[in-house]
């Protein structure tokens, strides 16, 4: 969330304990951005469940990422579905 808001971000939201496809969700003026946070692994039919979510949107400032960090305080691995 403190990347997020020092990136510009002028809405967060977090979905705690979620069980549903993200778990952040931030939107800046220009963009949104639809984020599964992962400390480890992805399971495969997860990023499926994400990539088919990706490629339904069709506006362009919707973007769905999912972000993995191996280690605390380092920046996250993001990649970005659409």
């Amino acid at each position: 969330m403190k990347i997020l808001k020092k990136q510009g971000a002028i809405w967060l939201r977090r979905s705690y304990g979620s069980h549903g496809l993200f778990d952040v969700t931030a939107v800046f003026p220009d963009k949104t951005l639809l984020i599964q946070v992962k400390s480890n692994w992805i399971s495969k039919n997860e990023l499926a469940a994400l990539y088919a979510f990706a490629k339904r949107i069709k506006t362009g400032n919707i973007h769905v990422e999912v972000w993995k960090f191996r280690k605390p305080r380092i920046a996250p691995e993001i990649t970005r579905l659409k």
